[in-house]
């Protein structure tokens, strides 16, 4: 059980970072929670608060404004 949760991961968090550089894995990985929400809420039945569809929002609009300020 300790390998497909913890040394695979790390793995592939690696491997990411030595493809796609430490910055533009940031920008990916800051994705992780917004997907956390929307999986509990499609799997799980979990209901969805205001406040988190505002940090989801808040969360997208920076990741835009860091992905748009790069070009």
């Amino acid at each position: 059980m300790a390998i497909f949760s913890t040394i695979i991961p790390s793995y592939l968090v690696s491997a990411a970072i030595a493809k796609l550089g430490a910055s533009n894995f940031s920008i990916i990985a800051s994705l992780g929670p917004i997907s956390t929400i929307v999986l509990a809420f499609f799997f799980l039945g979990e209901s969805l608060s205001i406040v988190q569809i505002i940090g989801t929002g808040v969360v997208i609009i920076g990741i835009y404004t860091v992905t748009r300020s790069k070009k």
